[in-house]
């Protein structure tokens, strides 16, 4: 097998899966990002006005939602996000 035979028939191959896994998983990243970004640290908690803390409790919700049964309650989860943002 000759050097360039190995290049295009492997190496570059390889090269290429490597880049769109890495692709995939930071478009993950991303989502989960836009999902739990309003969790991410106090100072973010804070820096949303209340419509939008609601809305982001709301959409986590939906997000986490499987078979319409859910972990949470998102007007549970801004209510106490609510009192925390009070209370630091």
């Amino acid at each position: 097998m000759s050097k360039e035979s190995f290049k295009i028939d492997y190496f570059l191959f390889i090269i290429d899966q490597a880049i769109i896994t890495l692709r995939n998983r930071f478009e993950q990243f991303k989502i989960y990002k836009d999902i739990f970004y309003f969790l991410f640290s106090i100072k973010k908690l804070k820096s949303l006005d209340i419509n939008n803390l609601k809305q982001y409790c709301l959409n986590l919700e939906c997000s986490l939602k499987h078979n319409n049964h859910s972990n949470i309650d998102g007007l549970d989860l801004f209510i106490e996000l609510k009192i925390v943002r009070e209370i630091i």
